[in-house]
């Protein structure tokens, strides 16, 4: 049987992203945003796996998508602030970048902080 829920399409594409079958995993994600829009999870897996195979201009809107349903979460201003720098928009990407850092600390997210850190370095 065929899931039928958001979540379980996007477990699905999860399990093929695992294993390497990104192709199949993004139309497991598509089915699962399809099934429900506003599902942050399925919207984030989605523009990772965009993102994996260089479509970072999709991977963008969905990671916008996951920002906007929830803005707190600093893994997608993180994740929305490197696509935005792979795909040459600098200017959007750095402002992106301090949003996910000031949520990633006000989150006690250390994993976090200390990813966005070395970023921020390396750009020096």
């Amino acid at each position: 049987m065929a899931p039928h829920t958001a979540a379980l399409r996007d477990g699905l594409g999860s399990r093929l992203f695992e294993t390497g079958a990104y192709e199949d995993a993004i139309a497991e994600y598509r089915r699962a945003v399809a099934l429900e829009p506003d599902y942050e999870p399925a919207r984030f897996d989605l523009g990772n796996a965009l993102a994996t195979v260089g479509r970072t201009e999709e991977a963008i809107t969905e990671f916008r998508a996951a920002s906007r349903l929830a803005p707190r979460d600093g893994r997608n201003a993180f994740a929305l602030g490197l696509a935005l720098d792979r795909a040459g928009h600098g200017g959007e990407a750095g402002p992106e970048l301090r949003r996910a850092l000031a949520l990633a600390e006000a989150a006690r997210d250390e994993e976090l902080v200390a990813q966005i850190r070395a970023i921020f370095e390396r750009a020096r």
